[in-house]
């Protein structure tokens, strides 16, 4: 766990540097492509083994999101009226027992995380990762509406928007594919949920 949590990190740290050109100095380099090959490695055939409690976990959370479709995206804000794209993560999953922390970066090396480092092992209600590590968003899987087996929700103003809000988007579009592309994702196990009693 530890190990997803610091791969994780490092992923956002090497990213955030290129994206705002900062000099990585060798060493950061050189931990960078370890960390790399240590991702390529990683099981991606997650979904095949994935446990009914899972699945249903990941549907409901998927669910909480959608409930909030076309509602407007506003920096920082949590919801539940407006979101931002962690703050519409945090609430999902809130909404499901996990107390998610506040921003993207923190989301991303939550202790208990799984990482899945391809968008063909990710399943329903796993939280996704782009090139910009700012953003994230919740994996739908296959909608009929996008058709397309890669759907995702996130409370956006990318892809052009001149206002953002909460949408499906899809990972396979030249923008997601592109301009800023899937990196990672992040199995929130159902056994962190905290049962209502």
């Amino acid at each position: 766990m530890r190990l997803v949590a610091f791969v994780a990190f490092a992923l956002l740290l090497v990213y955030s540097a290129a994206a705002v050109n900062i000099c990585i100095p060798s060493c950061t380099r050189q931990m960078s492509a370890e960390i790399a090959a240590l991702v390529a490695v990683a099981p991606t055939s997650a979904a095949a083994q994935v446990s009914s409690e899972q699945a249903a976990f990941g549907k409901a959370t998927v669910a909480s999101a959608l409930r909030n479709l076309n509602k407007p995206y506003v920096f920082g804000s949590v919801g539940p009226d407006s979101f931002d794209c962690s703050g519409l993560v945090q609430y999902a999953f809130g909404l499901n027992g996990v107390a998610l922390p506040r921003t993207s970066t923190e989301q991303a090396s939550f202790q208990g995380g799984l990482l899945v480092s391809s968008r063909e092992g990710l399943i329903p209600g796993d939280i996704v990762y782009f090139t910009n590590p700012g953003h994230t968003g919740i994996f739908v899987g296959y909608d009929a509406d996008t058709g397309s087996k890669y759907t995702f929700v996130s409370a956006s103003g990318n892809e052009g928007e001149p206002n953002g809000k909460v949408k499906k988007s899809r990972l396979d579009t030249d923008y997601w594919s592109n301009v800023q592309p899937f990196r990672w994702g992040v199995r929130i196990p159902y056994s962190l949920a905290q049962k209502a009693g």
